[in-house]
């Protein structure tokens, strides 16, 4: 699990696509695994690893 500090808490208060793009960044830099049904918007990460946990 990532947790987002003050410093990020402010930049989500951005769009939704600027707000995918630092949940996806905070996950990439941390080595995480992305959980989303919103494939489309965190493809554009390279090296981020995502899944779909609604997909069977």
């Amino acid at each position: 699990m990532v947790v987002l500090d003050t410093d990020h808490l402010s930049l989500y208060q951005r769009g939704d696509a600027q707000k995918d793009l630092l949940i996806g960044a905070i996950a990439l830099a941390n080595d995480a695994t992305l959980l989303t049904r919103n494939y489309q918007h965190f493809q554009r990460l390279p090296g981020l690893k995502i899944e779909d946990w609604t997909v069977q």
